[in-house]
């Protein structure tokens, strides 16, 4: 599917670029008559006649002759497909006779079909009409792009000196005729050696072009996948100027199994037309003759051209004109390991846009599973209670990072286990009691007491709604307040989230850099600072809590800074080489990998990194808290175990620590009023008042 909608772009965004003429057609003539006129675009035919002959061509055959005139009025040259057909006398078609006609720019060729009787199907007298049908076989924007023409070039000369290595060095000569004056011309030569190859399998090789060399002024620049020179400077003296050019050509590793083979273009990548093109080609080892053959680009032989072989030099020439963007090449096919020593010719950006997404993720693994196993291998070495000066809520802060609702239930056990408050066990029902005012210096404390006896000393479960309607605004307001965030997590700008961006950058800007370095360079910052820009707004509104439509508009948005950009400049550097595919899809997946996994590591300080990592083993310790430690901590204090409670159950050890504790004879806590005390009893009635804390938390928000 990737690849049909790669074909489905392509279509729709280079069809209207290559737009051959519709054919036209005469007028149906009769054999005694003439076609006088009739145009396809600046192309006119004319004055075709027919003649009938008893000893056509002096071949002993009857047969006809239709002859006319064809007049090319494009400064370029043309091939026009004629269709030749024949009627009977009646006009129903008989048989039709298709030949190309190639009319050098602003001249005059021949159109001529000799039919022979014996190729015909009926008799030379059934013949009573005929017409023709023309097309122009060139591309219309190429001829017209012709009237825009200063120069063109004569005498055209190749010589490639081919290296064991598969690397050419070669040099070009060549005469340029200009119309007026000598204006700086235009050589293109492809960063890509696209060819077909001999088995019918398309190439598409990464070339290296190096050292180049020509012998006046000259600019180099890389546009749309080609290394343009441009050459000279204007002169109005002159409208005649040679010029040579030198330059390595490196194709790499060869593609054909069983053999290698040499392929090179002698002539392509021209904006103007050539005329008188010859070549020589030195090979580094011995070949076979019967295995050279001329083709276009597409794989097709061509049979204009005129070669000798010398031991293992090939000279020849290629007659006729060679149209703008005409390609010839000469292919060869050799033995198995002709060549030698050949390079693989991916640069080391190419490599480096490729390995360090990939090494980035290996280091945001290793940093992941680095933190991991401290947190799961941290160690605790405190007391049984943790720090007494960090009562169940704010130790549920400092270890998820944000108050849970779920927690601010320990705060009434924190400060009835300090004497504040006291709870009296009724048959449904229980009653907080208030014992005296609140001395401590907790500010959270503080508030959750003063809220829940607003209005009365004594509450019981249906008063819990009214009592704790703002408390949880207000607990997360100091909580949450700024001082003891930073105490806790880093700004965004210096957080350590910022090296996983700094990392997304990075791979951003190779996918960006090595797709336009090789195909369209001068586009590079405006697509990169667009690309950046994109994809952290795309990555802003993924990562952040935003509501659904605000998630869309961000991802639109930053997809269309992302795409937009690529496809206005470069998305043909996608369909010519797939490996930028493989270089964007490896960004994009290391991406989202690094995105998953910054967002499950916290940006905590250094204090908060600590504090998490010691209650992570506080926790551990817990969870591993047998008989004997609470046998051991109750002769040192018998209320341990309820001033434990609040600690286990925000970390969610509670059923842990009260299983652990049933077999042991406990005292109920001083504060917990009830007629006969069961451990188990009790338990619920905690986890009860919980609930129903928390349910009252909930209801508060409506």
């Amino acid at each position: 599917m990737k690849y049909l909608n790669k074909v489905i772009l392509l279509i729709i965004v280079l069809f209207p670029l290559f737009v051959l003429a519709k054919p036209v057609e005469s007028t149906l003539a009769e054999t005694r008559g003439i076609i006088k006129k009739f145009d396809v675009d600046r192309v006119s035919i004319e004055n075709v006649g027919y003649t009938r002959y008893s000893n056509l061509l002096n071949s002993g055959s009857p047969g006809v002759i239709i002859k006319g005139a064809v007049y090319n009025h494009y400064v370029r040259d043309v091939q026009l497909k004629i269709t030749l057909t024949l009627y009977d006398k009646d006009k129903n078609e008989l048989q039709d006779f298709v030949s190309n006609v190639d009319i050098s720019a602003d001249g005059t060729s021949v159109y001529q079909q000799n039919i022979y009787a014996e190729d015909l199907f009926f008799a030379l007298d059934d013949i009573g009409y005929f017409s023709l049908t023309a097309e122009l076989g060139t591309d219309v924007e190429i001829l017209e792009k012709g009237e825009n023409d200063v120069y063109y070039i004569e005498d055209y000369f190749i010589k490639v000196n081919v290296n064991e290595n598969n690397i050419y060095n070669i040099e070009e000569s060549f005469l340029a005729t200009f119309r007026n004056k000598v204006v700086p011309i235009e050589r293109g030569i492809s960063f890509r050696h696209l060819y077909v190859r001999d088995d019918g399998i398309k190439v598409n090789k990464r070339a290296i072009i190096s050292n180049i060399d020509i012998d006046q002024y000259f600019k180099v620049s890389t546009e749309e996948g080609l290394r343009t020179l441009l050459i000279g400077k204007e002169d109005k003296t002159n409208t005649k100027r040679n010029y040579s050019i030198s330059y390595d050509y490196n194709v790499g590793n060869d593609t054909l199994r069983g053999n290698d083979e040499f392929f090179f273009y002698l002539i392509n990548n021209w904006d103007v037309k050539v005329d008188g093109i010859s070549f020589e080609i030195v090979m580094p080892k011995s070949f076979l003759k019967d295995d050279i053959a001329f083709v276009d680009n597409n794989g097709i032989s061509l049979d204009n051209v005129v070669y000798d072989v010398n031991d293992n030099v090939i000279t020849g020439s290629i007659e006729g004109v060679i149209n703008p963007q005409g390609a010839y090449a000469i292919r060869i096919k050799l033995n198995n390991n002709y060549f030698i020593d050949t390079t693989n010719n991916i640069s080391t950006l190419l490599l480096a846009c490729i390995f360090v997404p990939i090494l980035f993720v290996i280091v945001t693994l290793l940093w992941w599973f680095r933190e991991k196993k401290i947190r799961r291998n941290s160690i605790y070495n405190g007391n049984i209670l943790f720090n007494k000066n960090i009562n169940a809520l704010e130790l549920g802060y400092l270890y998820n990072g944000k108050v849970k609702d779920s927690d601010i239930p320990s705060l009434l056990f924190n400060l009835a286990n300090d004497g504040y408050v006291e709870i009296e066990k009724q048959k449904k029902n229980y009653k907080i009691i208030k014992i005296k005012d609140y001395k401590g210096n907790d500010r959270v404390e503080k508030i959750f007491m003063q809220e829940l006896f607003l209005n009365n000393d004594v509450i019981d479960r249906k008063d819990l709604v009214i009592s704790l309607s703002k408390i949880k605004e207000m607990i997360n307001h100091k909580l949450n307040d700024e001082n003891r965030k930073k105490k806790i997590y880093s700004d965004t700008i210096i957080s350590r989230k910022l090296i996983f961006w700094l990392m997304i950058i990075v791979i951003i800007s190779l996918n960006v850099v090595n797709i336009l370095i090789e195909y369209q360079p001068s586009v590079i910052i405006w697509n990169m600072l667009l690309s950046i820009i994109g994809y952290l707004i795309l990555l802003n509104g993924l990562t952040r809590k935003k509501k659904v439509l605000e998630k869309m508009l961000y991802t639109l948005v930053g997809l269309i800074l992302i795409v937009i950009p690529i496809v206005l400049t470069s998305y043909k550097a996608f369909l010519v080489d797939y490996i930028y595919d493989l270089v964007y899809i490896v960004g994009i997946l290391c991406m989202l990998v690094i995105i998953s996994v910054s967002n499950l590591m916290s940006d905590r300080t250094r204090y908060g990194r600590k504090m998490y990592i010691k209650i992570n083993g506080y926790k551990n310790y817990l969870n591993k808290i047998d008989e004997s430690i609470i046998n051991r901590e109750l002769k040192k204090n018998k209320n341990v175990l309820y001033e434990l409670l609040p600690n286990a159950y925000v970390l969610g050890l509670s059923d842990k620590i009260i299983s652990v504790s049933n077999d042991i004879e406990l005292e109920g806590p001083s504060w917990y009023k009830v007629k006969k005390f069961k451990v188990d009893e009790f338990y619920q009635d905690f986890k009860n008042i919980y609930s129903d804390i928390f349910i009252a938390l909930k209801s508060s928000k409506k």
